[in-house]
């Protein structure tokens, strides 16, 4: 998908992937009503795409491998990047600004990012187990800015969070 357009969505999600390898490139999300961007057991890539005015999360993984880059949310009532139910995501260069959660990482996930600025949200990073069948989860993090968030790490016991190769202690 590339070159396009998604705005005004009121389901579930406006995009739904499932099984499947994607490419997502040069679209925006515009005022959708809940998550934006759903990768459900996929591997792909998501690139140079903005989120504006999302009613939940911008790009939500589950079992998923996915790599982002390039990335602008700006307004999402819940979180700018979850991935979880044992995701790898390997985020770069990315910006999020006015989010309830910038970045969640939960369930057996490993979150990698990188050259990431995070603006004006209630917390930045967050590490946890949701789901019983799953372990602890993770973020990795290098080259991180943080301006005018209240909570810079939410992290649950046995989950780990590093920034710069720095262990995190919440």
């Amino acid at each position: 998908i590339k070159n396009s357009i998604f705005r005004a969505n009121q389901g579930e999600d406006a995009l739904n992937i499932m099984r499947t390898d994607f490419t997502l490139e040069d679209s925006k999300f515009l005022d959708i009503k809940s998550d934006a961007f759903d990768g459900d057991f996929t591997s792909g890539r998501v690139e140079r795409c903005s989120f504006t005015g999302i009613g939940n999360d911008a790009v939500d993984t589950s079992g998923s491998r996915v790599t982002v880059r390039d990335l602008k949310v700006d307004g999402a009532q819940d979180k700018g990047l979850s991935a979880g139910e044992d995701s790898v995501m390997d985020a770069r260069r990315i910006q999020i600004t006015n989010t309830e959660i910038a970045v969640a990482s939960k369930d057996d996930t490993v979150l990698k990012l990188r050259d990431a600025k995070i603006l004006n949200s209630k917390v930045a990073l967050t590490a946890y187990r949701k789901k019983p069948e799953y372990g602890a989860a993770r973020i990795d993090a290098e080259n991180l800015t943080l301006k005018g968030v209240e909570r810079p790490y939410l992290i649950e016991k046995d989950c780990l969070v590093t920034v710069d190769s720095v262990v995190v202690v919440a």
